[in-house]
């Protein structure tokens, strides 16, 4: 946009200054900027209509047709009768959505505004406004939506349990509380009730310090924890992994879990199992030590062959040099 500009800003005019800060402006923004002569006919575009649309200067006519001409067919119509409704009316703001071709023939989806002067008579002589490109806005937010929506399907699918948690400290930050603000469908059953905007001691008020240490501690910190445990309240085991999330301000934390209480289970039954055997061995071998055992005795069916050890040829009074295969 060129305009005269007197060698002295005192000396212009308040139009020309006026003008002046409207070129600044229109300089300095990333919106493309038009103005609108509407007795002339005459629209001026800042920069950015040649940066981000690739418009070349000489390809830009200044007129109201150009650029009426470059909205998308399907919006044109609307775009055309809602800024003449505005300029023909008596309001001063106009605002749009709408689809605009770039000079390659692709189409940048716009946020439209515009502010209309008017003379005297309220007859509107010119508008000026900023046209602002969505299209990254849109895709970066399209972009977090299906990401979003992504995580959720997990969340929903997943036979892990998942929580968000609020944890409560008291005067001397010391952690006393935690309540479930958020849960996913798989975490009533691996907890085996519904606490979803509860406070935990609603339901465990003797619940184990363990877990508000722990949990004060990744809210506090930042680091995360891997831990299983056991809560007496639930009657379960718990194999967890609890991060930070949000604002370190809020005191939240994410937690995902298994109810691991059957494999635990499992391995302590194998670990009883294995005790017991080892004692029932010990038991064997002292027994045999101490003659507690008359003697042992082994037939082999394939073979059709009998075979005893000493204690059992001396307890039935067998000759020592007897074969006794």
């Amino acid at each position: 946009m060129n305009y005269e500009q007197p060698t002295s800003y005192q000396e212009r005019t308040a139009e020309q200054q006026m003008q002046e800060r409207y070129r600044l402006v229109a300089k300095a923004t990333n919106d493309a900027v038009w103005d609108w002569d509407l007795v002339s006919n005459h629209v001026l575009w800042n920069d950015v209509l040649i940066s981000s649309y690739g418009y070349a200067p000489e390809e830009i006519i200044p007129t109201g047709e150009w650029w009426i001409a470059h909205v998308h067919p399907h919006d044109r119509t609307r775009v055309d009768a809602s800024i003449h409704a505005v300029i023909d009316g008596a309001d001063f703001s106009w605002t749009e959505e709408y689809r605009f071709r770039r000079r390659d023939g692709s189409y940048a989806e716009v946020l439209d505004r515009g502010h209309v002067l008017r003379d005297s008579s309220g007859k509107a002589i010119r508008v000026i406004g900023a046209m602002l490109d969505l299209t990254q806005i849109r895709s970066a937010a399209n972009a977090l939506r299906q990401s979003e929506e992504r995580f959720h399907t997990i969340l929903e699918t997943i036979e892990a349990a998942f929580a968000i948690l609020e944890v409560k400290f008291d005067d001397e930050n010391k952690p006393v509380d935690y309540r479930f603000i958020e849960v996913n469908p798989a975490f009533e059953q691996q907890v085996g009730v519904d606490l979803l905007g509860k406070w935990v001691t609603e339901y465990a008020p003797d619940l184990e310090p363990f877990w508000f240490e722990i949990y004060g501690r990744v809210a506090n910190t930042g680091e995360p924890a891997s831990f299983e445990n056991y809560a007496k309240a639930f009657a379960r085991w718990f194999d967890v992994r609890a991060v930070r999330v949000g604002d370190p301000a809020d005191r939240q934390i994410a937690i995902i879990f298994n109810d691991v209480t059957e494999r635990h289970d499992a391995q302590e039954r194998l670990r009883v199992s294995e005790a017991v055997a080892r004692d029932n061995i010990e038991r064997v071998q002292l027994a045999l030590a101490a003659a507690a055992i008359i003697g042992t005795w082994h037939w082999d069916l394939v073979e059709d062959r009998f075979v005893v050890d000493d204690g059992f040829a001396f307890a039935f009074g067998l000759s020592a040099n007897l074969d006794r295969n």
